[in-house]
C-alpha cells in the first residue's frame, strides 16, 4: 500500500506538471501552424501594361527601376529653372500616360555640367527639379508622391570638357521605382 501512495503521489505530481508542458507544446505548435499560413509579402513590380507605356515614353530600365533623361534643351532654356512651353506639353504628355496605368509617383533628379560654382550649380539643380515636379503636378499627380532632389555635378554622364558632354549633363531625369506603381 504504502509504495501505491508513493507512486500515486508521483503520478499526481508528473500529471500536474505535464498539464504545462502539454500546453507548451500545444502553444508551439499553434505558433509553428501560424508561422506556416503567414503569406509571403507581393514582390512589388510593376505591371505589363505599365512596362509598355513606360517603354512607349522613352524610359529605359535600370535595375528594376525605370529612367527617363530629359535633357536641358527640352525643359530650359540656359542657366535657368522656370520649364519652357515644350517642356510643359513634354511633362503633360508623360503625367498622363503615367497616371492612366496606375503610375502615381516618381522621383526627378536634376543635373548640371561643370560650369559655375559647386553651390551653384546644387542650387540650380534643385529648382530644375523642382520645376519638373511642379509640372507634374499641374497635370494630376500626388506631389507627396514626387520625390524631387538636385545633385548639381556630382553625377555626369559625359565629360565637362566638351561642349557636347556639358550638354548631356545638362538634365533632370525622373525615376519610376515599382513603389510609384503600386
Amino acid at each position: 500500500i504504502w509504495r501505491c501512495t508513493k507512486t500515486s503521489k508521483a503520478a499526481k505530481a508528473r500529471r500536474k506538471t505535464e498539464p504545462s508542458a502539454m500546453r507548451k507544446m500545444v502553444v508551439l505548435m499553434l505558433i509553428a501552424a501560424l508561422a506556416a499560413c503567414q503569406t509571403v509579402p507581393k514582390k512589388l513590380a510593376f505591371s505589363k501594361v505599365q512596362i509598355a507605356a513606360l517603354t512607349e515614353l522613352g524610359f529605359k530600365p535600370t535595375g528594376e527601376n525605370f529612367e527617363l533623361g530629359l535633357d536641358d534643351r527640352v525643359l530650359f532654356a540656359v542657366d535657368k529653372s522656370e520649364l519652357n512651353p515644350e517642356a510643359n506639353a513634354v511633362l503633360s504628355r508623360l503625367a498622363t500616360t503615367l497616371l492612366k496605368v496606375g503610375i502615381h509617383g516618381a522621383g526627378v533628379v536634376g543635373h548640371t555640367d561643370s560650369t559655375g560654382s559647386d553651390d551653384y550649380n546644387l542650387v540650380l539643380s534643385q529648382r530644375r527639379a523642382a520645376a519638373v515636379k511642379a509640372g507634374l503636378v499641374a497635370v494630376g499627380m500626388n506631389p507627396a508622391e514626387i520625390r524631387d532632389q538636385g545633385v548639381g555635378e556630382t553625377q555626369p554622364i559625359a565629360s565637362n570638357d566638351t561642349e557636347e558632354g556639358r550638354q548631356q549633363n545638362r538634365r533632370v531625369a525622373i525615376v519610376v521605382t515599382p513603389l510609384d506603381a503600386n
